[in-house]
């Protein structure tokens, strides 16, 4: 039987793209970003708070540099759209997030949209604390920015 930590190992590898070993402080943040509020403590709340700022840093520095003629409402539009709970739910919907998830409530759906897009901010925020901005740019171009442009 599959425990939830190789679950946890399962889709962070997948995620990250890469196959190396997880310190016991990494896994610990990424079973912290698999975990829904319900299931007990704050869950994944503090990361995706975390996490929604790295992305907006993220998403407005690529728009920004990509877009040297558009004005600041066109920009604010852009990035808008692309930090939406629907958007990032989506994403997080597309990854199958909700599959590795801990949570407490049997009657949360794993097409909730609020669930997945946090989930997937959470995600990020421990990226950035476990391997830094760079990662973090590098998976959102994957996964948002060459989804979404």
């Amino acid at each position: 039987m599959v425990t939830y930590m190789e679950k946890v190992i399962e889709f962070m590898h997948r995620f990250l793209e890469d196959e190396s070993e997880f310190t016991d402080e990494e896994l610990d943040l990424y079973k912290i970003a698999l975990t829904h509020s319900t299931y007990g403590s704050q869950g994944n709340q503090r990361l995706a708070f975390l996490g929604d700022a790295v992305l907006k840093q993220i998403i407005r520095e690529h728009l920004y540099l990509k877009n040297p003629y558009d004005c600041k409402g066109i920009l604010t539009m852009a990035s808008s759209r692309i930090e939406s709970n629907n958007n990032y739910s989506k994403i997080a919907i597309n990854l199958n997030v909700f599959n590795y998830m801990r949570v407490g409530n049997p009657a949360l759906k794993s097409h909730n949209i609020t669930a997945n897009a946090e989930a997937l901010e959470a995600l990020f925020g421990a990226v950035y604390l476990t391997k830094g901005l760079q990662t973090a740019k590098r998976l959102a171009e994957k996964y948002i920015l060459n989804n979404n442009l």
